[in-house]
């Protein structure tokens, strides 16, 4: 087995099945850092398009998966002088970025799991200025899509978004 071809750095790695494995870090762009992701699928490394942050620097850290068809990565980007958490969801055929709460600079986000009901949560740091850092742990996506619909049907949460 041979390391993922990359020009950059890997941060985190999760294992879904042998056949199924995702790498996730930062790569250079040449004036700035954009999200890496590397799959594995049993026999060689695949890069994966992944989106970035709204700004040249983003890098993804931690990665976890309930099944191949939902994976999860977190990491941050840099913008307006300080770092803003970063998450993206795969479906099983695309990575799309999710909406995460961004309501102070210096919220780094530096790991996440999704246990088996499905539920994604990641945990990090936030740096207010001129303040100490303060632990974040934070669920990511509180609503579980079941073949009835959202479950529970709605979701509100006043610092990151409402799901219905």
């Amino acid at each position: 087995m041979t390391s993922p071809p990359l020009n950059g750095y890997l941060k985190g790695v999760f294992g879904v099945a042998a056949g199924d494995v995702w790498a996730v870090g930062t790569q250079s762009t040449g004036n700035g850092y954009a999200t890496l992701t590397e799959h594995w699928d049993g026999t060689s490394w695949q890069t994966a398009t992944t989106p970035n942050g709204p700004s040249r620097t983003s890098q993804l850290i931690g990665v976890a998966a309930l099944g191949p068809s939902d994976v999860w990565a977190v990491g941050e980007y840099y913008k307006g002088g300080g770092w803003k958490a970063l998450a993206e969801n795969w479906d099983g055929s695309a990575w799309a970025v999710t909406t995460m709460p961004d309501e102070l600079t210096g919220n780094e986000v530096s790991a996440v799991t999704v246990p088996p009901d499905g539920s994604a949560w990641s945990v990090g740091d936030s740096y207010p200025a001129g303040s100490p850092a303060q632990a974040v742990s934070r669920q990511i996506c509180p609503a579980q899509l079941t073949d009835s619909g959202f479950a529970p049907a709605t979701v509100t949460d006043p610092s990151w978004q409402s799901v219905a």
